[in-house]
């Protein structure tokens, strides 16, 4: 009968606890953020049109993919900064003065954004 009472009890506390771990939980807190820090550098750089802006943005998305720690992380990574690329590609791609302008702006960081 103990046994039967230690089994429910330990259930009823894995449940109440929603059964993860504290590193799963900061694992999944750790994905939101770096998910949510992709998606702010995305919407700001829609917001700030420079070529200065546009570079620190992909700078901030290379530094997320270059330092991700799961190849989870590092694939969604790497996706939105392709994606920002191709945004950015499609959306100036009639105004080489401006894409020279991010393409300079952009070897500016890159080195920094890599940790080098």
């Amino acid at each position: 009968m103990k046994k039967i009472f230690i089994v429910i009890t330990s259930l009823s506390v894995l449940a109440a606890c929603g059964g993860k771990t504290e590193d799963a939980k900061k694992e999944e807190a750790g994905k939101e953020n770096a998910s949510e820090t992709k998606e702010e550098t995305v919407k700001s750089a829609e917001s700030t049109e420079t070529p200065e802006s546009i570079a620190a943005n992909w700078c901030k998305l290379n530094g997320i993919a270059h330092f991700a720690t799961t190849p989870e992380e590092k694939e969604d990574a790497e996706d939105a900064l392709d994606n920002f690329e191709e945004d950015m590609e499609n959306k100036y791609k009639d105004d080489k003065a401006m894409m020279d302008k991010i393409e300079e702006a952009v070897e500016a960081c890159e080195a920094s954004s890599e940790g080098r």
